[in-house]
């Protein structure tokens, strides 16, 4: 069956409080232990699915997870067993899983979970949603990982409801949407242990399943079918990376991360809002007006933590290449003042995450475009006049660009950054030298907003004479440097033609 669930991670300051909430409702208590299976080069994570055999009060269970249309849906096979042994005959006659009967000599128990889970059925008008507070860890080879988040199950009835009711105890408990399930988290604590094991690494299991922020693969409307369907599943995708992103960021497993780690997070997750607003704005004649209201939230929230990521840029990156080039010391420099809204703090936000839940419901229900009148190809057509006509704009205006204030600069960069975003996945072979020279554009004019940054805050912040004349005299011949490579390429993109149709749906 389809199972659609919208899970959280309590934060630790959450946990007894939202304990006590549920316990008001006479809960339902479970005890569970389940052991999950997959090969040794975890065949089945990388086909995002699960086997576990779960002992549920005196009944072993065994399971089956498949990954369904969209991030909250899976499909599950459940099968009573009589004792803790797989039976993979049962998915003989099942094309979907009947890839396991070659698997089976290979299939290893990996890690287990113990939780004791408490169980709410809720209803929201002629919706019934089974409400799961689940608390206990994940193991592995000696170390273990804490599981203590909160899921709502669509029974029956209007998936829409199952995100008012999430919603509302995002509200009383600031909840932090969590994307992960169980057995992906397992299997990275999996990996985990047998670094640890070979003292390869010394990572506590929770920064180590965060090492590293969440990257899409690349990303293709050729396998998505029509166009309205590409964009549903390519703002799906982009808006995953805002969330898982923004989850590492707002310390779920009470992550402790360097600051460069979240750096990296901060980065990602702007990079996926940019994206995702890009794709909207292509799209912006056929939005509703609720998608276009969240895309000017989405817009607001980069904001803010845009201020945050000039502040990384200038303790990571900036002072430290000031220094390597040769910065006087004849004083101390000023460290970067503290995050005005600290980036943890607003990706941990009721704001932020509600917006981040509102954006979800309306991809997830489908509730999203309005429908066009359009044929496919005219669609099509339609979108690839869209482009063509930002094409123009761009090449028109870096005739000027060595004449434009910075803010006009940095409006051209955002230009080229939204065709760019939108040429990856939409965009024709014809197309790929110009996405080409546009992304090469794009990272030059990176250099130089980043070195903008760094002129206003030297000039405000750094006292000393001598180290404010050096630094901007440095960063002064740094952006001409990059305005004259800039100008070359600009030249080569103004030879380029828009040619080739956008692909037909």
């Amino acid at each position: 069956m389809l199972e659609r669930e919208l899970k959280f991670y309590i934060p630790n300051g959450q946990v007894d409080g939202l304990a006590q909430h549920v316990q008001q409702l006479s809960p339902r208590t479970q005890l569970l232990h389940a052991i999950y299976y997959d090969t040794q080069e975890a065949v089945l994570a990388g086909a995002k699915a699960a086997l576990r055999l779960r002992l549920e009060g005196n009944q072993w269970v065994q399971t089956l997870k498949l990954a369904g249309p969209d991030e909250l849906s899976t499909l599950e096979l459940n099968h009573p067993v009589e004792q803790p042994e797989l039976n993979l005959d049962l998915y003989r006659h099942h094309p979907q899983a009947a890839f396991l009967l070659e698997l089976g000599p290979y299939l290893l128990p990996k890690y287990e979970t113990h939780v004791t889970r408490q169980i709410v059925d809720l209803w929201h008008q002629d919706t019934k949603i089974e409400l799961a507070l689940d608390l206990g860890s994940i193991q592995s080879q000696g170390l273990q990982l804490a599981i203590q988040e909160i899921e709502f199950e669509l029974i029956e009835g209007d998936v829409a409801d199952l995100f008012t009711v999430g919603a509302d105890w995002l509200s009383q408990h600031q909840l932090i949407i969590e994307l992960r399930s169980k057995s992906e988290r397992g299997t990275l604590l999996v990996a985990a242990a047998t670094q640890h094991n070979d003292k390869a690494v010394t990572l506590e299991p929770a920064q180590y399943l965060a090492q590293s922020g969440f990257r899409l693969p690349p990303l293709s409307a050729d396998t998505t079918g029509t166009l309205l369907s590409c964009y549903q599943d390519i703002s799906s995708a982009y808006l995953s990376q805002v969330i898982r992103n923004a989850a590492f960021l707002a310390r779920v497993d009470n992550l402790h991360a360097s600051p460069a780690q979240q750096a990296e997070y901060l980065t990602l997750m702007r990079v996926g809002i940019r994206r995702l607003r890009a794709y909207r704005q292509l799209f912006q004649p056929w939005l509703s007006p609720t998608e276009k209201q969240l895309n000017r939230a989405l817009r607001a929230h980069f904001r803010h933590f845009g201020v945050a990521r000039d502040q990384d840029l200038l303790r990571l990156e900036v002072l430290p290449a000031l220094r390597a080039a040769g910065l006087p010391e004849t004083t101390p420099v000023p460290e970067p003042s503290t995050h005005p809204v600290d980036p943890s703090g607003l990706a941990a936000s009721v704001a932020f995450q509600h917006c981040l839940l509102a954006n979800l419901a309306l991809l997830v229900t489908e509730r999203t475009t309005v429908a066009t009148s359009l044929s496919g190809e005219e669609l099509s057509e339609a979108l690839n006049q869209r482009l063509k006509t930002q094409f123009k704009r761009i090449q028109k205006r870096s005739r000027r660009f060595a004449t434009l204030p910075p803010a006009q600069q940095h409006r051209l960069r955002n230009r080229i950054k939204n065709l760019s975003y939108c040429l990856e996945v939409l965009g024709s072979k014809k197309q790929a030298p110009l996405l080409a020279e546009l992304q090469r554009i794009q990272r030059r004019l990176g250099k130089i907003m980043d070195v903008d940054v760094a002129l206003r805050w030297c000039a405000r912040h750094v006292q000393d004479d001598e180290q404010r004349g050096w630094a901007l005299g440095w960063l002064t011949a740094t952006r001409q440097q990059q305005s004259r490579r800039v100008l070359k390429r600009f030249k080569k993109l103004r030879a380029l033609r828009f040619s080739g149709k956008e692909r037909g749906h």
